[in-house]
Order: C-alpha cells, then sequence, then structure tokens
C-alpha cells in the first residue's frame, strides 16, 4: 500500500503533468502526498554579472511561498498534500537524502524523454534518482492529449538474476489492484554490450548478428511460462522473447505492445562501475515511449529479509 507519495515539480507545466497521475494513486491508496521542490539558487556568475546582490533567505522564502501556491492546483484538490522544500538552508538539500531520511513509498516525477546534450544538461536529475533512490521510482511520460490514467498494460523485462526476481511482487501488486495485462520479457543477447551500450552506438541491423537457434528461444519462453505460472498465477501474463541489446530491444517491445508502463529493476551502480557498465534502466528511462517504474532490488531484498511477511500489499 502507498502510505506516502513524494510528487516533485519545478513549477512548469511539464512537471504539472505528473500531478494528476499522483492523484489517482492518492485516491487509489489514501496515499498523502508530500510535493517536493529540490531549489537551487541562481549562479553567482548571473548576479554577479548583472552588478545584484542577491539576499539568499528572500529568495529561498520566495521558493517556499511558490511552492506552498502549488499546493492548490487542481489536480490535487482534496487530497493530503504538504509542501518540502530541499535546499542548502533545510535539513535535506536533496531528493536522495530526502528519500534515504523519510522513506516514501514511491517517487513520482515527470520527465522529458529528451536525447544528445539537452538530454545531458536537463535529463541529469532524474537519472540520478533513479540511479540513487532507495525507495521506488515512477518517471512519468506525458503526452499532448493524453488523460492520466491506471496502468493497462505493464512490460516487465526479466533476465531470471535475483534483481529482475525482487520487483515481481510489485508486478503481481499492479496486476492484483488494476486488472493490468502483463508482459515478461527477456533479452537474448547478440551485440557487444560495452560497445554499444556504452557509446550509444546503434545495435547492428537483423541480419548481421549470428541469429539464436529456435530451440534456445523455446527453451527461454517455457522458462517464462514457468516464472509467470509460479510468481503471476492467476493474472493476464503474455511472455516476449527478442534478440539484441537490451535497452533497445525492451523499448521497442513496450512500443509494439502499446505499454503505458515499464517495470523493471536497476543496480544503483555509482562511480567507475557506472561509466563501464552503464545502467540499462536509465537508457530505457530515457528513451521510453512510456512511463517507468524502476526499483532498486537490494532494497527489496532486504526488506524481504527484515519481514518474512513481506507480500502484495506492503510491496505497492
Amino acid at each position: 500500500m502507498l502510505e506516502r507519495i513524494v510528487l516533485t515539480t519545478d513549477f512548469s507545466d511539464l512537471a504539472r503533468t505528473a500531478y494528476e497521475a499522483a492523484a489517482i494513486l492518492a485516491k487509489k491508496h489514501g496515499s498523502k502526498i508530500d510535493l517536493v521542490h529540490q531549489a537551487e539558487p541562481p549562479s553567482p556568475l548571473f548576479y554577479e554579472h548583472v552588478g545584484v546582490e542577491l539576499p539568499m533567505a528572500k529568495y529561498f522564502d520566495g521558493v517556499e511561498k511558490r511552492l506552498a501556491e502549488e499546493r492548490e492546483h487542481e489536480s490535487l484538490e482534496g487530497l493530503d498534500v504538504r509542501t518540502v522544500l530541499l535546499s542548502a538552508r533545510h535539513e535535506h538539500d536533496t531528493l536522495v537524502s530526502y528519500a534515504e531520511a523519510e522513506r516514501p513509498d514511491l517517487i513520482l516525477l515527470s520527465t522529458h524523454g529528451r536525447g544528445g546534450v539537452s538530454r545531458a544538461l536537463l535529463g541529469s536529475f532524474t537519472e540520478n534518482v533513479v540511479r540513487r533512490s532507495p525507495v521506488p521510482v515512477l518517471t512519468y511520460r506525458h503526452e499532448e492529449g493524453q488523460v492520466a490514467k491506471t496502468p493497462s498494460r505493464v512490460l516487465v523485462p526479466f533476465d531470471f538474476s535475483e534483481n529482475s526476481r525482487a520487483v515481481l511482487p510489485m508486478v503481481r501488486a499492479l496486476g492484483t489492484l488494476f486488472g493490468t495485462r502483463l508482459c515478461l520479457l527477456h533479452v537474448l543477447p547478440n551485440v557487444d554490450e560495452f560497445f554499444y551500450g556504452r557509446f550509444s552506438v546503434e545495435t547492428p541491423q537483423d541480419d548481421e548478428p549470428v541469429k539464436r537457434s529456435s530451440p534456445a528461444v523455446r527453451k527461454t519462453i517455457e522458462r517464462l511460462e514457468k516464472v509467470a505460472h509460479a510468481e503471476l498465477a492467476d493474472l493476464d501474463v503474455d511472455v516476449v522473447v527478442s534478440e539484441g541489446y537490451e535497452y533497445p530491444e525492451i523499448v521497442k517491445a513496450a512500443e509494439e505492445i502499446d505499454a503505458n508502463l515499464i517495470v523493471m529493476a536497476t543496480h544503483g551502480r555509482t562511480g567507475l562501475k557506472h561509466f563501464f557498465l552503464g545502467s540499462v534502466a536509465e537508457k530505457v528511462v530515457r528513451r521510453a515511449p512510456c512511463s517507468v517504474l524502476t526499483v532498486r532490488p537490494e532494497v527489496v531484498i532486504e526488506e524481504q529479509a527484515k519481514n518474512p511477511a513481506f507480500s502484495v500489499d506492503t510491496a505497492f
């Protein structure tokens, strides 16, 4: 059950597109919402250049007032919403720090799905949260004219690892709560992950790599069906096997089945390990045609160890 949802805002129209999605979840679960803004004061290069001394206290007071006004948005009407300003003068200055201390049940933020330089400049906040958050993160993607709704078609990338198995309680909860149609996807690799993943080179065309034998595909389908039967019994589940580099195949599958949500694990790598191995989850968040729910598996596994009664209700 989602008792507390962190909804992020930067006061933009794009950020507000996620308000309605947060409201749907809050009404479904009776959740409280923390409307959070991570404030960064203007660069000294700006106000020193124009010869103005910017009083920081006054600046943050203005941001707090604006955040309080944001709470009155029509999408949040009738909900239990409190505002939280993250800044250097408060207890927590980053969203990750706040999540580590407060342990909400979900972080919800809107994403642009940019590429190239624009993504590098404006997408780093989202990707940092996805990589480091100790709680599940829902990156909400809004399409023009789209109305927020509960997920009806969910894609679940699955590689049979302990990490991917750790997200199944949440997947099961989605299917149970919303009657969601699920699709388990396994990608059989046939390209060099380091080369194509690290340097963002396009994957080879279908006729270039050596194809996997059909027995390998059939065996993988059988394994997925066993997982579906054991972990997602009584739910509407399809299984799909594709070949290629992982993140493009996930994005492609989401497009083909018209998914409105992808649920997947993220490893939470940082530093050199993150540079060399990258993060499939971050790449999917960046390119996916729909919203993406990412989960840090070690957090779920740790919770299961502490609480043997960990179940659908506690997972989502």
